[in-house]
């Protein structure tokens, strides 16, 4: 070994020694981006030592991040006894008698998350909470009353109990494209779990509710009550999702088998019990039965029941899980829809921020992000008359994961979103996913108008830049796909705003445009919640980097003169000298604008130039 290799190695070593002595607490992201060349020597020269400290590191954590609906979750305070100390109205509301002043928690002398269940006072229906020591709640979502219970001491365990309130109901009404008539519906069903009661609740007759949620389940796209009212409780509690083990959890908390708890999940989701049987290879019969006692042991008297405990199962086991938990105020967050996906099973969820007469522009999110876009791009192309669409790709954030070749699946999710909204023409603008914009525009010619790329990088067989966190991470995407799902894992469960914002920083160090534009905090807080969208499934950076690394490519267009290319030649992630021949072969004809002055986020420094471009586009019909 000469000194150079010596030298490599001793990188190498050093990052590995730091990223093993790493508490829970540190984020990964950040000892990347401290050490970036060390990371990179890890990776070439001692890949295997780093695949056994990627291991060792996601052992103990099981969730991603959780972006809650503020208002969502009701809190309280309570004794290592379990007696609650104090209580929000919230939880009072929901889980307590008129005039009750305690009840009963189970919780853990250590500290440690723990759900368990209560019963409703008023109604006497089983509900989960979960309960932890102040050490391990400081990012919960609780009241101001109870955070100071326990910080004075008085109380040692803090509780939440999943209790949407008007903001997360708000939310998924909107989400799913509910009138205010099915809306109170639904949100009666859930409460009360039984369509009769829920009618008389909000003063309509039975047969009028069930037309109404008739119309409100064809209109989400759910095939059953029990699908709608899962849908309306996972989207009022924020983005979140429960572990892997959550079924596992779900049977230790009321005494099931594994299988049992596992026909509880599926027809909670929606499913028949004939589905569930054809999912879990038993017969219908088994699963009836496996069913009753579910029903028993549960303390549930129907499957809406069954749903609403899963539910908040779920939301409480991903909230006590996740790495790092952030509560929304909703006029930070892009508006939501989530479509029912016609071709494969899931749904698509995109963000139109109008207006709808405007001329539908989609952007393309990056392979690190989801559907939040700059306010400062969305005003930009909404002056030029423009409607800027996102939607989120197979496997990030809310969008379900379709396996499938992703340029493919991109572009038939791409087409059943366009029907969807009635969309005629579009318009393309490519932060990312370049390569499926032009592939829609050859598969879809009638449908795409052209569109502008923003800053297109070369194929994975030319990319050689591994310069900084990013570049580095391609050696293992590109060159060691082995080690990917580990990484990727890694990178979902053990991050935070703060080590995104970081990782953000280090990948635009060089571009002074770039590092001014994310000197506005909102900016900047726009790209973190994006690269939380995308973290918190990581399925779909996975399939979409693999595919790029084994070579996935747009097929050239005859005639690119419908398209724009730009670049900023301060972007410090992909070489233009490399990118801008291989993209002009890609659409020969097309029209090629650089920006001296612009880096890797034209669309924030840009915003008003890229939307005049987009606007002349959108002209030439």
């Amino acid at each position: 070994m000469n000194s150079d290799d010596n030298g490599r190695a001793a990188l190498a070593d050093r990052f590995l020694a730091r990223f093993s002595a790493a508490d829970g607490d540190v984020s990964p992201l950040s000892l990347m981006a401290d050490d970036s060349d060390g990371y990179f020597e890890a990776i070439i020269c001692r890949p295997h030592e780093f695949s056994a400290a990627i291991d060792h590191a996601t052992d103990a954590i099981q969730g991603t991040t959780a972006d809650l609906i503020g208002g969502s979750f009701a809190s309280a305070a309570c004794l290592p006894s379990g007696a609650v100390q104090v209580a929000d109205d919230a939880f009072r509301d929901w889980l307590m008698e008129e005039g009750a002043v305690a009840h009963h928690i189970d919780v853990r002398a250590d500290g440690g998350a723990q759900l368990s269940l209560v019963l409703q006072g008023r109604t006497g229906r089983p509900v989960a909470v979960t309960s932890a020591g102040r050490a391990a709640t400081g990012r919960w979502p609780l009241s101001g009353e109870v955070r100071a219970e326990l910080d004075a001491g008085r109380a040692t365990h803090a509780v939440l109990a999943f209790a949407p309130d008007g903001a997360g109901w708000a939310r998924a009404s909107r989400a799913l494209g509910l009138t205010p008539a099915q809306s109170r519906l639904v949100i009666a069903l859930v409460l009360k779990g039984d369509l009769r009661v829920a009618a008389r609740s909000v003063g309509i007759s039975y047969e009028t509710a069930r037309t109404t949620i008739g119309d409100a389940i064809q209109r989400s796209g759910a095939k059953r009550q029990t699908e709608l009212v899962r849908l309306v409780l996972r989207l009022a509690g924020g983005d979140l999702r429960e572990p892997d083990t959550v079924a596992r959890v779900f049977a230790d908390l009321f005494g099931l088998t594994l299988r049992q708890a596992q026909i509880a999940r599926i027809i909670a989701s929606g499913a028949t019990r004939a589905e569930a049987a054809r999912v879990l290879g038993v017969s219908q019969h088994a699963v009836k039965t496996d069913l009753k006692h579910v029903h028993v042991t549960c303390g549930t008297t129907s499957a809406l029941d069954l749903t609403r405990l899963s539910a908040e199962v779920d939301a409480l086991t991903g909230l006590a899980t996740a790495c790092d938990v952030r509560v929304a105020r909703p006029e930070q967050s892009a508006p939501l829809r989530l479509l029912a996906r016609p071709w494969a099973p899931g749904r698509i969820a995109i963000s139109d921020h109008g207006p709808v007469d405007g001329f539908p522009v989609f952007i393309l999110h990056t392979l690190t992000m989801g559907r939040e876009l700059s306010p400062r791009f969305v005003a930009a192309l909404q002056a030029q008359g423009l409607r800027p669409i996102v939607f989120e790709r197979s496997g990030f954030g809310l969008t379900d994961f379709v396996p499938g070749e992703p340029i493919d699946t991109f572009v038939r999710d791409f087409e059943a979103v366009i029907d969807a909204l009635g969309c005629a023409r579009v318009l393309f603008v490519g932060i990312g996913m370049t390569h499926g914009a032009v592939s829609a525009a050859s598969r879809l010619p009638g449908r795409v108008q052209g569109g502008v790329l923003l800053n297109p990088g070369p194929p994975a067989r030319s990319d050689r830049s591994r310069r900084g966190v990013l570049g580095a991470s391609r050696a293992i995407f590109y060159e060691r796909p082995w080690l990917s799902e580990k990484l990727a894992r890694l990178l979902s469960q053990r991050t935070s705003s703060e080590a995104i914002a970081r990782l953000v920083l280090d990948s635009v160090h060089g571009s002074s445009a770039d590092v001014a534009a994310l000197r506005d905090t909102a900016e900047l807080d726009v790209v973190v919640r994006a690269c939380r969208q995308c973290a918190q499934s990581m399925r779909g950076f996975l399939t979409e980097i693999i595919a790029r690394g084994a070579g996935a490519e747009a097929a050239a267009l005859a005639d690119g003169r419908a398209w724009t290319l730009v670049f900023g030649d301060q972007d410090a992630v992909f070489d233009q000298s490399v990118s801008l021949p291989y993209w002009q072969e890609k659409l020969p004809g097309a029209r090629v604008v650089r920006l001296p002055d612009g880096g890797r986020m034209v669309h924030v420094t840009h915003s008003v130039l890229l939307a005049q471009l987009c606007g002349e586009r959108a002209l030439q019909r």
